[in-house]
């Protein structure tokens, strides 16, 4: 059969996270009792939130700016607006996803106001849980972090599983990090005290890595434009969704959108790499389009799929769990 790069680029990705984790964050195995004992006399906050903080991270097609831009009092509580370098296009404007969010420090945890009532209570004052990072290890919580109401992909929240915590030296600092897993959403960060996200890794993306930031107007690291970079230097000509539902039992459904006419092939491949099925290959019009996988007609075992949109100018992949 024939195969993809999939494993290539599993490789890629593997290399990636090792030399940027060299370079910027390294994880170490322990800590003099002494340094613990003083750190734990501190003040922690995974979070750092106020207006003009901006974190800048790097894959390798460029920056990727995350800022604060304002804040707004709701219920007597203080509420930053938070700007992700996600965007959607209306009317033909880009238009960036936001948050406003704050922090309980003694509890390590992380609050969005439910501006868009996520949770469809009837409430838009109201606040749903996005981290709570003084849990043990391999304890779940239900988080609504990186949930839009109108995102393409991910309008419903996610299990999140502390995976590990971890002593980290970022910025010749060495801070608590915990690493977090966002289940349903399958991507998965490292989140550490003073700094807040570090590291991003979006299914099978190469890593997004925080290689500078300005917290409470001290910079660390290096900046390469405090502008919105996100914009130029990151169009989307095709965008590959969540299939759905996802797992499925036998069919499930693929959407993809383009922004102009391009030759492209959505194929599905096996974690072997062996290609399953070519689903499209054809020339497609811009817009949303729809597919359905039937895995009964392949004959396939349950299990874990790739499923990967291939266009001229660069390709996207998705991971998707068949289950008979």
């Amino acid at each position: 059969m024939r195969r993809i790069t999939y494993s290539v680029i599993f490789l890629i990705i593997l290399n990636l996270t090792n030399v940027y984790s060299q370079n910027s964050i390294k994880i170490l195995d322990s800590v003099p009792k002494t340094f613990i004992e003083k750190y734990k006399r501190q003040n922690h906050n995974y979070n750092p939130l106020n207006v003009g903080n901006l974190w800048q991270y790097y894959a390798d097609d460029g920056p990727y700016n995350v800022y604060i831009d304002k804040d707004t009092i709701v219920n007597n509580k203080t509420y930053f607006k938070k700007i992700d370098f996600k965007f959607y296009k209306e009317n033909g404007n880009i238009k960036h996803f936001f948050t406003w969010e704050r922090n309980d420090t003694l509890k390590a945890s992380s609050y969005m106001l439910d501006w868009e009532d996520l949770d469809e209570d009837g409430l838009t004052d109201d606040e749903l849980l996005m981290d709570s990072l003084e849990i043990p290890n391999y304890k779940k919580y239900l988080s609504y972090k990186d949930t839009w109401k109108y995102h393409y992909t991910f309008n419903y929240p996610s299990t999140a599983l502390i995976v590990d915590s971890s002593w980290i030296v970022i910025f010749g600092d060495t801070v608590m990090s915990r690493y977090v897993q966002y289940v349903d959403h399958f991507y998965e960060e490292r989140i550490a005290d003073k700094y807040g996200v570090v590291l991003k890794q979006f299914e099978l993306a190469l890593p997004l890595i925080l290689t500078g930031a300005i917290i409470d107007s001290v910079q660390y690291g290096t900046i390469v434009s405090i502008g919105d970079v996100n914009n130029a230097n990151h169009p989307e000509y095709l965008r590959l969704l969540n299939n759905y539902p996802n797992p499925f039992n036998s069919r499930t459904t693929i959407e993809y959108e383009l922004e102009v006419a391009e030759n492209i092939r959505l194929m599905v491949y096996d974690v072997r790499g062996s290609l399953v099925a070519t689903l499209v290959k054809k020339r497609e019009s811009p817009g949303r389009h729809r597919v359905y996988f039937d895995a009964s007609y392949y004959h396939l075992a349950s299990g874990l799929y790739i499923v990967a949109l291939q266009g001229e100018r660069f390709n996207q992949f998705k991971k998707m769990i068949y289950v008979k």
